[in-house]
């Protein structure tokens, strides 16, 4: 991610129900946290530990997510707010259990106003200790990506019902984009609605894990020969930017609706998309499935709750899909319209 000029960083400042940069020099903690709103309850989001360039470029991307998250927390029907927040570096060399501990008190200290959830270089496990430190950590129990991908397929089956007319996913060929995550969930319900299912992943361990379990999975080594590949679907599920204007001019693909957070590498890409006919689902009104599970688990998960929540992704997307073809406007406009409309109301 490149660096930012120094605007956009007052933007942030401006716009964020409260921002926070820390760090604690005896755990080579440094990180940052940005709380859209609260909704009166909590913000609930993730902490992602990856190595930016700068605490402004992490600040800018952060405030981004933590819009996306209060947006898809008001369209899965939640009554919280959106938060995210990232640690400055590269895991593999900083992650250790002094700067585990030294971030549960970081977020201990804002009583309850931010929860945090699993993220990219944040598993379940690193959670439980900074739960030793902090009362407001959920997702431990690490159940946030069965409901992820629950949430992408209702996403996939609202866009296929306004598109083809039919939810059926039934001989669609599916391309995912990346198992490190959601992606071996997704794989298999997309298999349960008997979809032709072609997944791009570099590590050769994950693709032979889902080449054993899943023989029927055409796998591919690359995301550029995923990119290549003609597809009904294609659902982003790994890191940022992925959707570029070349893939979005020139790939063969109709629908576009995936778990990963930052799809688009720049906001006019959509507008590519929607110049070929290409139908592109809003993240936030698709991915909203850890959000579900994460609340759930701090108040006490209840399973016909959940289920419900993750259900009313596909009408929301019906909704979403059908206003923007009627209006000719950017799905992605009319789902942030939709949802200010909920958070008003």
């Amino acid at each position: 991610m490149p660096d930012v000029d120094i605007r956009s960083v007052e933007t942030v400042f401006e716009r964020a129900s409260e921002t926070l940069v820390y760090s604690d020099r005896p755990s080579g903690l440094r990180g940052v946290l940005v709380i859209e709103t609260t909704r009166g309850t909590t913000a609930v989001g993730g902490t992602r530990f990856m190595a930016y360039p700068s605490i402004s470029a992490a600040l800018v991307e952060m405030a981004e997510f933590a819009v996306a998250v209060t947006y898809k927390s008001v369209l899965a029907g939640l009554p919280c707010g959106g938060a995210k927040g990232a640690i400055l570096g590269d895991p593999a060399k900083l992650k250790s259990e002094a700067l585990l501990r030294a971030f549960g008190r970081v977020v201990q200290q804002l009583g309850g106003r931010y929860t945090v959830t699993p993220d990219w270089g944040m598993n379940p496990a690193d959670l439980k200790i900074v739960a030793s430190e902090c009362d407001y950590v959920t997702g431990i129990s690490g159940g946030t990506e069965p409901l992820v991908a629950a949430g992408v397929v209702e996403g996939i089956k609202a866009a296929a019902g306004v598109r083809n007319g039919s939810p059926s996913l039934a001989g669609l060929r599916i391309g995912i984009e990346g198992l490190a995550m959601s992606g071996p969930h997704l794989v298999e319900l997309l298999l349960e609605e008997n979809a032709h299912v072609i997944a791009a992943e570099p590590s050769a361990a994950l693709r032979a894990a889902i080449g054993k379990e899943h023989p029927r999975v055409e796998l591919l080594d690359s995301v550029a020969t995923l990119q290549k590949t003609e597809l009904d679907v294609y659902c982003p599920c790994t890191g940022s930017g992925t959707l570029t204007k070349e893939y979005a001019a020139a790939g063969p693909v109709k629908i576009v609706c995936g778990a990963a957070n930052g799809q688009l590498a720049s906001p006019d890409v959509e507008q590519v998309f929607s110049a070929r006919g290409v139908t592109y689902v809003p993240e936030f009104a698709a991915n909203g499935g850890g959000v579900v599970y994460c609340y759930e688990e701090r108040i006490g998960y209840d399973e016909v709750r959940a289920n419900k929540a993750i259900a009313s992704i596909g009408p929301t997307v019906t909704d979403i899909l059908n206003r923007a073809a009627r209006e000719k406007r950017p799905a992605t406009d009319v789902a942030v319209e939709i949802a200010r409309e909920k958070l008003s109301a």
